[in-house]
């Protein structure tokens, strides 16, 4: 929680991090190791290009889904069709 609180200090007053006086602490009480696609070795970033009207498209149709009880993201719905 602090290190949270010193990153929104100085994104709010563009301070150096020493002058918060703040001992820092990278240890975090109570939060689980990260399971998300980004901790997956099995994953890879990519950046791509679309249209603006399809990436539209797609979060409608995701959305559909989501509201239908299937969860997908982007990168999901790559995965399956190839």
């Amino acid at each position: 929680m602090r290190m949270l609180l010193q990153r929104y200090l100085l994104r709010c007053q563009k301070q150096p991090l020493e002058s918060l006086h703040l001992p820092l602490s990278r240890k975090i009480i109570g939060v689980d190791p990260a399971t998300g696609k980004r901790s997956n070795g099995e994953w890879t970033a990519r950046t791509f290009y679309v249209k603006e009207s399809t990436d539209l498209d797609v979060a409608e149709q995701l959305l559909a889904l989501k509201r239908e009880g299937l969860n997908l993201d982007k990168s999901d719905l790559v995965d399956a069709l190839l």
